[in-house]
């Protein structure tokens, strides 16, 4: 075995072209042997060489050999030896043991032990690590790591890591990743069905038919475009844990258990918080929201926005929006409930079949429902219920028909008021309403 060290620090220096160390020394893989001969067969033959005697050869070795006095003869081996090059023209195999190249031109193995390179991945890599794999994957690499894989993923790359796969995943990057539990290989990272996306630490993550999707150092994360069906572009989970994306352009911010879009695709995101959910929710926002154990929720809202505080509820509302409190829900059952918004306050509420326009700010426990324009301002357990009814700074009340200001304590600050056509006569009216009196005209309420 001394000859290998002894060539490997002085004849490689004067390497001058492939496979060739300088004239008349040449590199080549044992085929098989006879101990009592000292004769070795080379691949690529008929090439038969004595050896040296502190060689023990072995099939699979990479030696290099030299003429001696005109005959071919094998000085040493090179590296670990205990290689398979197979049907591979232009490849090499460098140092470590127990490696295959078989079927892939011009692919390169560099140390590591037990790795393989197969199936027409020409131009492919494998450097150090253990049981490493790649196949059907032209011009793709693994770099160190164990029981990683790489398959039908041209151009892509497996950086660390344990048990990580890219599989039908060209132009993908896993970086590190894998966990091992009680010493055994477990939870890696998986990519298939994808392109040029990428994950990055973590482990138990999947992208799974999202293009240009991405998940970074979290786990149990999954980017699913409708489980392999369509495509989701441009997605992000971004730590956190298990966190779902089913949707196009979305993305996940730290946070847990959040999901994102289970049925058709939006450009939705989820930044922070925690057990926070949207479906079929399109161009939507979630941000800073969800509470301890319990958290936001919105389906169906298209262009909603939630931010801020916790417990908050969308449920069929087209273009609606929550701003800080909590425990706040727009609830709109078939998509109806249109152009809301709660501002701050807690136990609010806008629902019913055919809410729209309507506000709710600053207040609690107040309710719009079933209406249009209706208004709610800085007041609590108050209620509208009538089309472009308004409620302001009151407690207790409710709007009992359409039109109408409810408040308590009116008070005008202005110079004077203009109240249009009012009636000049107290006939017909109810009892408290107002008129014009006389000829003065003063205002008088109705007996």
């Amino acid at each position: 075995m001394a000859t290998s060290g002894f060539f490997l620090s002085s004849v490689l220096a004067n390497q001058d072209s492939e496979n060739t160390y300088r004239p008349g020394y040449r590199t080549g893989v044992v085929a098989s042997y006879d101990h009592s001969l000292r004769i070795v067969e080379l691949e690529g033959g008929p090439l038969r060489c004595t050896h040296a005697e502190d060689y023990t050869p072995q099939i699979g070795d990479l030696v290099i050999y030299a003429p001696h006095r005109g005959n071919p003869y094998v000085l040493g081996r090179i590296g670990g030896g205990y290689h398979r090059l197979i049907n591979s023209p232009g490849s090499d195999l460098l140092g470590g043991e127990l490696n295959l190249i078989e079927d892939s031109a011009d692919a390169t193995m560099v140390a590591g032990t037990s790795n393989s390179v197969t199936s027409s991945s020409d131009n492919s890599t494998v450097v150090g690590g253990t049981l490493n794999t790649v196949s059907a994957s032209p011009s793709a690499s693994v770099v160190a790591g164990e029981s990683n894989t790489v398959h039908a993923s041209q151009d892509s790359v497996s950086v660390g890591g344990l048990d990580n796969t890219l599989y039908a995943a060209p132009g993908s990057t896993i970086l590190g990743g894998g966990l091992e539990a009680s010493g055994v290989a477990a939870n890696g990272n998986t990519m298939q069905f994808t392109r040029s996306s990428t994950i990055v630490g973590g482990y138990n993550n999947a992208i799974q038919g999202g293009y240009q999707a991405g998940i970074f150092s979290a786990w149990t994360s999954l980017i699913d475009s409708l489980t392999y069906g369509g495509t989701i572009q441009f997605s992000t989970i971004i730590g956190g844990s298990q966190n779902i994306m089913r949707c196009a352009n979305s993305g996940i911010l730290g946070g847990h258990s959040n999901v994102i879009g289970t049925n058709i695709w939006g450009w939705n995101a989820i930044v922070a918080g925690g057990e926070n959910t949207m479906e079929d929710s399109k161009f939507s926002a979630m941000v800073g929201t969800g509470g301890y154990g319990v958290g936001s929720d919105m389906t169906g809202s298209e262009s909603s926005v939630i931010a801020g505080g916790q417990n908050h509820d969308m449920d069929s509302s087209e273009m609606s929006g929550m701003f800080a409190g909590e425990n706040n829900t727009i609830n709109g059952v078939g998509g109806d409930t249109k152009l809301s918004a709660i501002i701050a306050g807690d136990d609010n509420e806008i629902s019913g079949s055919s809410t729209a326009k309507a506000v709710i700010i600053a207040s609690q426990r107040s309710e719009i429902t079933a209406n249009k324009c209706g208004f709610i301002a800085g007041s609590r357990d108050a209620s509208v219920r009538h089309n472009r009814a308004a409620l302001i700074s009151c407690d207790g009340h409710s709007s009992s028909r359409p039109d109408t200001l409810h408040t308590n304590d009116f008070h005008l600050f202005g110079d004077y008021l203009f109240v249009g056509n009012l009636p000049t006569s107290s006939s017909g009216l109810p009892s408290g309403a107002v008129y014009l009196n006389g000829t003065n005209r003063t205002l008088r309420a109705a007996p």
